[in-house]
């Protein structure tokens, strides 16, 4: 795999250890899924572009990729296809570390409560714009877009836990939880079959919008701040020739069933509960011989029930 003894000496120290465990285990998934002679050949023309690298002249490079070229034409389409598989993984990977280490030392920034900043709407309250954005080339599999959100969640997990990824007890890296999802990361691929098309895209898009976040986007309403969700995908008809109106009615259709799935599933599950508090109440509320001894609870149920229909 990606050469361990040349780690870009700017890069934070927490990012690259992380990025070394993680590449480790990676390998000695290819090896046990594919074999020691696929692995052999990863690793033979992984050493020639680190040759090709940090060559000094144009020979040195040229040389190199001659090699890497030769040993490639060794290869049968499978192999070709299992190596690109590897490289294709280790690049994921590396997006992994590098966004799981972003949001540990963003969540380690001390939050600003001066209400002041740009793009702020009032005191302690902000405008925020989240532009969400997919291209047809860089189509992934839902399944390997969950298995590696699943890395990136223990990597972020292991690094406020306060731990090098080396280390040892609960600041450990588990090693066996991120192999396991690395094999089953392998089995399913790392693109669909089909070609992809503005459909995947925006399932891609959908994909993201996950209960969890749309949760917190609608807990940062709550507090007070304007939240938008933007994004040119179905829409972009001057820039994809695949566009038209049917395929921008489809993804705002599907975007659409992902937030009322949403509303369904997490808003109004509390409201379900409130009207059935309802149903058993007195329907003549004016009666004089109503025997209401407690109202709270018809009270309490009216407050969560506006409170689910104002998010």
């Amino acid at each position: 795999m990606p050469d361990r003894d040349h780690k870009p000496q700017h890069l934070p120290r927490g990012l690259t250890a992380t990025v070394g465990v993680v590449e480790e285990i990676l390998g000695d998934v290819v090896r046990a899924a594919e074999g020691e002679a696929l692995f052999d050949a990863v690793e033979s023309v992984r050493r020639e572009m680190v040759v090709f690298r940090e060559a000094e002249d144009e020979a040195g490079r040229e040389a190199a990729l001659d090699r890497a070229a030769a040993r490639l034409a060794e290869l049968s389409i499978e192999e070709k296809t299992a190596l690109a598989r590897a490289y294709t993984l280790y690049l994921q990977l590396v997006n992994v570390c590098e966004n799981a280490y972003r949001t540990h030392r963003l969540r380690e920034r001390p939050a600003r409560r001066d209400g002041s900043g740009k793009g702020e709407t009032g005191a302690g309250t902000a405008e925020l714009t989240f532009v969400l954005t997919a291209h047809p080339t860089e189509s992934r599999s839902p399944q390997n877009i969950q298995l590696l959100r699943r890395i990136q969640d223990h990597v972020v997990g292991t690094l406020d836990r306060g731990g090098a990824t080396g280390g040892t007890g609960d600041a450990a890296l588990d090693r066996r939880e991120i192999e396991n999802l690395l094999h089953l990361a392998w089995e399913v691929g790392t693109h669909p079959p089909e070609k992809p098309s503005v459909e995947d895209e925006a399932n891609h898009l959908v994909s993201l919008l996950t209960d969890p976040i749309l949760s917190e986007l609608v807990a940062l309403t709550r507090a007070g701040h304007r939240v938008l969700l933007r994004t040119w995908v179905g829409g972009d008809k001057d820039g994809h020739p695949g566009v038209g109106p049917d395929e921008t009615q489809a993804a705002l259709g599907r975007a659409r069933q992902r937030l009322l799935a949403f509303v369904d599933s997490e808003l109004l599950a509390v409201v379900r509960e409130d009207v059935a508090v309802l149903a058993v109440a007195p329907t003549d509320l004016d009666s004089p011989d109503l025997d209401w001894p407690d109202s709270e609870p018809l009270d309490e149920a009216f407050s969560r029930l506006e409170e689910a229909l104002g998010a």
